[in-house]
């Protein structure tokens, strides 16, 4: 892992979930997992590429009940109608981490497609530029 991911991902675990301000970016629900993303307005950096940390809660109806969270810092290129993922980790129950952060130091640039939900996020993080 480099040293920019390292930095990425320690920033990303330190910001205070007790104490942070959430609000409701989308809701989605595909018949079979219930997908509800929140974002930290107090996690915005803006710069000539702003970051924002995401949570996604993701949740499975009953009789087999389940749900996982998900915390993710992106990063919006505006000029170039872009985005991509820094850093993430999952968390079961309880918050112990269930899935290994993100390897690399980020992914690929990306266009900011409505089937997934990422137009939400790079249209928070560029709105009115």
């Amino acid at each position: 892992m480099t040293l920019r991911a390292t930095i990425s991902l320690s920033l990303l675990l330190l910001s205070p979930l007790a104490s942070a301000e959430w609000r409701q970016l989308a809701e989605r629900d595909d018949g079979d997992v219930h997908m509800v993303s929140y974002y930290e307005p107090g996690s915005l950096i803006r710069a000539k590429k702003p970051k924002i940390s995401i949570m996604v809660i993701f949740s499975k109806p009953a009789p087999r009940f389940s749900w996982r969270a998900s915390k993710f810092l992106w990063e919006a290129n505006c000029f170039s109608k872009q985005i991509r993922l820094l850093a993430s980790v999952d968390f079961t129950q309880m918050g112990r981490e269930a899935i290994p952060a993100m390897e690399g130091p980020y992914t690929e640039w990306m266009p900011p497609d409505d089937d997934t939900g990422k137009i939400h996020v790079y249209n928070l993080l560029c709105k009115g530029s």
